[in-house]
């Protein structure tokens, strides 16, 4: 499969090289193309239909990142979704009062109406698809896990197997219909 990687900052994309012993060297592979720019635009010209959607923006209520919790942006990597595809977009949670939590949580179910988040407690992940979650996805995982060496990263920070990894998904059951959608033209977040 190839990889669109949409990256804003040149001094991110220059730094890459001082971490290649660590991290594969993942930006001279092939299958991988970086594109400077940033990954709302980057994303609406792109071409291509992709399995999978990552997401790992600034703070939500910074200018400019904001974009990146938006209803647009989350249509946008929906209509990106090949069937059955996912969208993952980090999210700390150190500094965050509820009310943000909040609107974040409910603009990113206009689009992805099954959530399942993942935290180690100052961080959370955030795992949208359009259909159910269903036991083939968990054992599609499983298999994932060790035929693509994930295991193998994920033992790097302390993580060692696919049930633990299980083990830091958390559940939110609140109302959220009390909380606005965050979207470009009537912008929630940077108020929040």
């Amino acid at each position: 499969p190839h990889v669109d990687v949409f990256e804003i900052a040149g001094a991110v994309i220059s730094a890459q090289d001082l971490f290649a012993k660590v991290n594969g060297d993942p930006l001279h592979d092939p299958k991988i193309t970086v594109h400077q720019m940033d990954a709302f635009h980057g994303l609406l010209s792109a071409p291509n239909q992709y399995a999978a959607v990552t997401a790992e923006s600034s703070n939500p209520w910074v200018a400019g990142s904001d974009r990146l919790y938006s209803t647009e942006f989350y249509l946008a990597v929906k209509d990106k979704l090949l069937p059955g595809g996912v969208f993952a977009q980090w999210m700390h949670t150190y500094e965050m009062s509820f009310d943000t939590f909040g609107i974040v949580m409910r603009t990113f179910q206009t689009a992805f109406p099954y959530v399942r988040m993942f935290s180690n407690s100052t961080d959370l992940i955030m795992v949208g698809k359009v259909t159910p979650w269903t036991a083939e996805n968990q054992q599609q995982g499983e298999r994932r896990w060790n035929a693509l060496h994930v295991g193998d990263e994920m033992a790097k920070v302390g993580i060692g197997t696919f049930n633990e990894l299980a083990a830091h998904e958390v559940f939110f059951t609140g109302d959220l219909s009390q909380y606005p959608w965050h979207s470009l033209f009537t912008p929630k977040l940077a108020f929040a």
